[in-house]
């Protein structure tokens, strides 16, 4: 029981961090008196995107994948300073009589993210596979007390009489940044090991 408040407690300092780590956007005033044609071609010329490189680390006995700008900031908690994307694992006993295909979406936004607004859940999958494990999924989004936006997905993996839960966090206003890009593969990396 202890474990889960720290862990709840824990996802709230670091939903807090990622919050205070967002800008806000400066309002536009200028008009745009570029042509239709001119705008498509400075849109064309644009830097290409930079391909994510993914780095393979280990978080609280958790493997995974994370995008290279990604560093340890704690045993628990990876960070990068620039963008104020976050990864956290926490591990907990598993309760044997509460499996995670029997969570419901309802109960799992309670449970992990009670103290947001706005939460908006963009997928909930609770009887999957990850890596040959028993696992949640939940993707989604919500408005941080500071009012900046924030978009992620916890994973709940069961492994060996524990739970593992995996927080992956990033400002909505970065929807194309490292974490965000590569959520998926991310998520697909999560296998716990042996300590």
């Amino acid at each position: 029981k202890m474990k889960k408040i720290y862990l709840l407690t824990f996802i709230l300092i670091m939903c807090l961090t990622l919050a205070a780590c967002g800008t806000d956007k400066p309002s536009e005033t200028a008009t745009d008196t570029s042509t239709p044609s001119e705008t498509a071609t400075e849109t064309a010329t644009e830097t290409p995107v930079e391909p994510v490189v993914l780095v393979d680390v280990v978080i609280s006995g958790v493997a995974m994948k994370l995008p290279s700008g990604m560093t340890e900031m704690e045993d628990y908690f990876y960070a990068d300073t620039t963008t104020a994307d976050s990864a956290t694992v926490t591990a907990g006993i598993a309760d044997d009589s509460w499996p995670l295909s029997d969570v419901s979406q309802d109960d799992f936004v309670g449970y992990q993210l009670y103290d947001r607004t706005n939460v908006v859940v963009s997928s909930f999958d609770n009887n999957i596979e990850l890596n040959g494990n028993k696992a949640l999924i939940c993707k989604f989004s919500f408005t941080s007390e500071e009012g900046n936006g924030v978009s992620g997905a916890i994973v709940v993996v069961s492994y060996k009489g524990a739970e593992y839960t995996v927080s992956l966090l990033y400002s909505s206003d970065n929807s194309e940044g490292a974490l965000a890009a590569s959520m998926d593969e991310v998520i697909n990396s999560i296998a716990p090991v042996a300590y």
